[in-house]
């Protein structure tokens, strides 16, 4: 099945309807609206929503893709570091750190930061081998790749995970609004899962 993630305080939107017309021929789709003031109730949500029985190769053609923009990047890289055995992930802008990154962000309350914090430690150290892909834009306005995103998936390095690929777009700001762009991003990870050497064991 796929997975996907919506932003902060945001929507399934094109991006979703994107990504039925790639992965609709291979994937069922789950596409919740969340209401992003509890990240454990988020995640709970989110985790409820695959399937409850870890998958092999032996039982799905494919492993899961979870697939998030922004906060939701940050939720597909938290479930897929508890779901490596089965699941994959595609993080599009991803704020890998959203308790620095939603901090000045009027909405957002001192406890939901907190929660987000605490989701962010429960994974970071943890070893991890799984497949990720990452797309992000250089003239993000949101998210400071170079002291997040990058820092913190080079840890991979350490892990033994030397398999991710990272899609730099010039331009399309946080919501990746290139639509074009976006499509062949998600076409290249349906290649990869396709050939099957990408399946986390």
């Amino acid at each position: 099945m796929i997975l996907y993630i919506h932003g902060y305080q945001g929507s399934p939107g094109y991006k979703y309807e994107l990504v039925k017309r790639v992965f609709g021929d291979m994937y069922s789709i789950q596409a919740p609206q969340l209401q992003n003031t509890d990240s454990f109730a988020d995640l709970a949500l989110l985790n409820g929503l695959l399937p409850a029985e870890m998958g092999t190769a032996a039982t799905i053609k494919y492993p899961h893709l979870i697939i998030g923009h922004s906060l939701g990047g940050f939720y597909a890289w938290h479930l897929c570091r508890h779901r490596q055995d089965d699941c994959v992930c595609l993080l599009i802008n991803p704020a890998l750190t959203p308790f620095i990154s939603f901090k000045k962000h009027p909405a957002v309350t001192r406890v939901f930061l907190k929660q987000l914090f605490d989701s962010f430690a429960q994974v970071y150290l943890q070893d991890y081998e799984s497949k990720v892909w990452v797309a992000y834009c250089q003239d993000d306005e949101e998210v400071n790749h170079a002291t997040t995103t990058e820092l913190i998936l080079k840890q991979a390095k350490r892990e033994k995970w030397n398999e991710n690929v990272f899609f730099l777009t010039a331009v399309g700001g946080h919501s990746f609004w290139d639509e074009y762009e976006l499509e062949k991003i998600f076409l290249k990870v349906k290649q990869d899962v396709q050939s099957n050497d990408y399946f986390p064991y």
